[in-house]
């Protein structure tokens, strides 16, 4: 098992890393997810018709993308809406500028295409991790940024009331009122 380093406090060299940070939770809106067109080209328009038509024949049925139902916008997956939202709630957003927010779209449009691939793709996770590195994703990022949580103190806790005599002893209830 690999030595835990000193505490940043008991360390006698003190190299300030240009990345250490100690995080704190909330006060950063999250942007909106850009808009995407759908790979079908846009909006589906009826054929117009060319001509007369004869009679009887339906009229030709119109074909709508499966991925945007026709609108041309191609709309984000759940699981990855979800993500965005988390990404901007946790205590990492506040250290994101303004030029991390065009790698996060990107990391948005991996995970999409991740989750809307059924999450089987494995070249596509790879992806995702590794981008996700650069934003202080996990425990293990977060050390290399040397991105430490503020956590709130626990609030002390209120010694337990002693129990009250239940038994008629004489004793025990002496030892109560004293």
């Amino acid at each position: 098992m690999p030595r835990q380093p000193k505490p940043l406090e008991l360390r006698q060299r003190r190299n300030k890393a240009s990345t250490r940070a100690k995080l704190r939770a909330g006060g950063v809106r999250a942007p909106a997810l850009p808009t995407r067109g759908c790979v079908c080209g846009g909006p589906i328009e009826p054929p117009k018709p060319a001509g007369k038509r004869k009679r009887g024949r339906p009229p030709k049925p119109v074909e709508v993308c499966a991925l945007c139902n026709g609108s041309g916008i191609l709309p984000w997956h759940h699981l990855t809406r979800a993500w965005w939202a988390r990404v901007w709630a946790s205590p990492m957003a506040p250290e994101y500028i303004e030029s991390d927010i065009d790698a996060l779209y990107v990391l948005a449009s991996l995970r999409d295409q991740f989750w809307r691939g059924g999450g089987v793709e494995t070249k596509t996770a790879a992806e995702i991790r590794m981008q996700e590195a650069r934003f202080g994703a996990t425990p293990l990022d977060r050390r290399r940024l040397e991105w430490s949580l503020d956590k709130p103190e626990a609030e002390p806790e209120a010694e337990p009331a002693p129990p009250q005599p239940t038994g008629t002893d004489a004793r025990a209830l002496l030892r109560a009122v004293k």
